[in-house]
């Protein structure tokens, strides 16, 4: 059974951002594929429990970003640079769809939580999406200290403060 749910659930989710005029995807997380002129990626040290973890999110997670809005902007990105999302939790098995078949699905998937009424959502109750954090969006996020930087990302509520 398919449900929109909290990002912190542990099972495989399919992150998706609206409005839903998107080009054809890239590369199969779906994201815009490295940019002419894009910087190469600084050389930097990493530690085994960070791979291990973006490893995970890779191996769980697909990102679909859509809207032309967030696009354009992904061209020159910049600090704080977040679309809204919504998460959905899906079967293991549509992580290794094709990339034809995972749009596919999702389409009907959205096309049925539009007519149910899903369009009268509001903003406020989606999600904020770091689009910068996102593997492979930006050369810097290779770097564990890429996601230190609190003008990009805010740290969990338990650590403010402290």
């Amino acid at each position: 059974m398919r449900r929109l749910v909290s990002p912190s659930a542990p099972r495989p989710s399919a992150l998706m951002n609206f409005p839903l005029a998107a080009p054809p995807p890239t590369s199969r997380w779906f994201l815009p594929g490295a940019p002419a002129g894009r910087r190469p990626r600084a050389p930097c040290s990493d530690d085994e429990r960070r791979r291990q973890r973006r490893a995970h999110l890779l191996a769980t997670t697909c990102f679909l970003v859509l809207g032309h809005g967030s696009w354009d902007q992904l061209r020159a990105p910049f600090f704080g640079l977040c679309a809204k999302g919504a998460y959905r939790v899906v079967e293991r098995d549509w992580l290794a769809l094709p990339a034809s078949g995972a749009l596919a699905e999702t389409d009907a998937w959205l096309a049925a939580h539009f007519r149910a009424g899903f369009a009268s959502l509001s903003p406020r109750l989606l999600s904020p999406l770091p689009l910068l954090g996102i593997p492979g969006v930006t050369a810097d996020a290779d770097c564990a200290g890429y996601y230190r930087d609190v003008r990009q990302f805010r740290p969990p509520p338990h650590t403010r403060g402290a």
